[in-house]
């Protein structure tokens, strides 16, 4: 899991340098316009439009289940967009003699490649800091929990993300004293109602009972 994270953040913050770039080259275009070459422009970046949308349609099927082959997907997305922007340009290029369509275009490119790098640099950061998942809500979490029959409380609540959609929960929950039977029994209702309302799919639970619980706390002291 974490070397398919490891690669979709190299790549978001490859193409975040690209778009560094290639604002960089635009914003030094508008300052010093170049013509550029409009049948060039518009057949390498038909070229690519070609190249890109056939990539990012195969991988469209897989990109909602991996990071990495979303954040690949995304990039190809992105690539195409960008292809015919350039393809537009170039035509306007070609009609108009205008310079600074291409640059203009440029920034147009970087700010779309920043802005689909956004949410894999999030999510990525988010599972290698060990983050609570966007979209769980820990007070929702401890509610449930409580709500189990035969859970009277619960702490050292602790909810992350391994992956994609690989999330992990730990926690301490107290019980009365009952048999190991029953104590087993609320284990899997909580286990069940965290996979069935926030799809945490790893859970560890340490049971402590009502009484032994004081108890220990009282030697100790």
């Amino acid at each position: 899991h974490r070397m398919g994270v490891l690669a979709a953040l190299a790549n978001a913050a490859s193409l975040v340098a690209i778009a560094i770039v290639i604002a960089w080259e635009a914003v030094s275009r508008l300052r010093t316009p170049e013509s550029p070459d409009a049948a060039v422009m518009v057949v390498v970046a038909a070229v690519a439009l070609v190249l890109n949308s056939a990539i990012g349609f195969r991988l469209h099927a897989s990109a909602q289940r991996d990071m990495n082959v979303r954040s690949a997907y995304l990039h190809m997305v992105g690539d195409a967009i960008s292809a015919l922007a350039v393809v537009i340009a170039g035509v306007v290029v070609a009609m108009t003699g205008s310079v600074s369509a291409d640059p203009v275009v440029s920034l147009l490119i970087a700010g779309l490649i920043l802005w689909s790098s956004y949410g894999i640099v999030r999510e990525s950061a988010t599972v290698l800091l060990e983050g609570t998942p966007p979209g769980i809500d820990m007070p929702a979490v401890i509610d449930a929990i409580k709500s189990v029959a035969g859970v009277l409380d619960v702490h050292d609540l602790h909810v992350w993300m391994v992956g994609p959609g690989v999330v992990a929960c730990s926690c301490h929950i107290l019980v009365a004293e009952q048999s190991v039977r029953e104590g087993q029994q609320v284990l899997r209702a909580v286990v069940a109602d965290l996979q069935a309302h926030f799809h945490i799919n790893h859970t560890t639970i340490q049971v402590e009972v009502e009484g032994l619980v004081e108890l220990l706390v009282g030697d100790e002291a």
